[in-house]
């Protein structure tokens, strides 16, 4: 197990049960001078203890983890809250929707397919620790209020449920995605199309198109089954065509709603 300590740079721990790969990879780290990786393991047993010890700022896991696997990893730090703050990249040769919709169920910000390009990975990295923090030091509800990420994504999954989306759908994971991306920076609502959807198709390996069509489909399918509009009859949305919402218009609705503002 490698161990060390850098100031003023991002922090990340490396939980992979190749060494090679993860020694690689720190030395790319150590190279590109804002990025350490202040600890590495090959498997997943105290993968909490060593959280907790080292507080990085970004976990890479690797799914295939002996004695337990990187979902288990996973759940055992939804229970212990120990990287609430932090992000969690998720890299696995396993390139199923299954594997990738379990890994975002379970808290991961990111999924990565093996084999990986490293400069692309320092790039994801930053630029998701920086969104993170983005929208932890900016995010203020109507009354001005600063409002925690943890609190933000909580009030986005209550909308989700109450709307009826299935967080067994594609769909449910890009929505979240772009409510919790617009929430940030409300100006993303006017470029929906040509930046936050190809955005998070870039995010998940796919393209805007794609993820565009997935909410689309999530929506429709809460619609047929009557949950979207009886939730939108209870916060008070009225649509006088009664129209299954846009994609956009969904999105605008969830931010006005989690922000308290009720004029729509």
């Amino acid at each position: 197990m490698l161990s060390v300590t850098v100031e003023n740079q991002i922090n990340v721990l490396i939980l992979d049960s190749n060494k090679g790969l993860s020694e690689t990879i720190a030395d790319s780290f150590a190279r590109s001078g804002g990025l350490f990786v202040s600890c590495t393991a090959r498997e997943g047993t105290h993968a909490v203890e060593l959280l907790d010890l080292h507080k990085p700022d970004v976990l890479l896991l690797d799914i295939v983890l002996p004695l337990r696997d990187g979902f288990s990893v996973l759940e055992d730090i939804q229970e212990s809250e120990v990287m609430k703050n932090g992000t969690i990249i998720v890299s696995t040769s396993m390139g199923s929707d299954l594997a990738m919709r379990r890994s975002i169920e379970l808290g991961a910000d990111y999924f990565l397919l093996k084999p990986f390009d490293i400069d692309i990975l320092i790039k994801r990295i930053q630029e998701i620790h920086a969104e993170k923090k983005a929208i932890e030091n900016s995010y203020l509800s109507e009354d001005g209020t600063k409002t925690s990420l943890r609190k933000v994504v909580g009030l986005i999954k209550e909308f989700m449920f109450k709307s009826g989306i299935s967080s067994n759908l594609k769909g449910y994971d890009y929505l979240h995605r772009a409510i919790l991306f617009c929430l940030c920076d409300e100006e993303a609502l006017y470029g929906l199309t040509k930046i936050v959807y190809p955005k998070i198709g870039k995010e998940f390996g796919s393209d805007g198109v794609n993820v565009e069509r997935a909410m689309r489909h999530a929506i429709q399918t809460s619609w047929k089954k009557g949950r979207v509009q009886s939730f939108f009859d209870e916060i008070g949305y009225k649509d006088v065509e009664h129209k299954k919402p846009t994609t956009g218009s969904f999105i605008k609705i969830a931010i006005r709603t989690i922000k308290g503002d009720r004029n729509y």
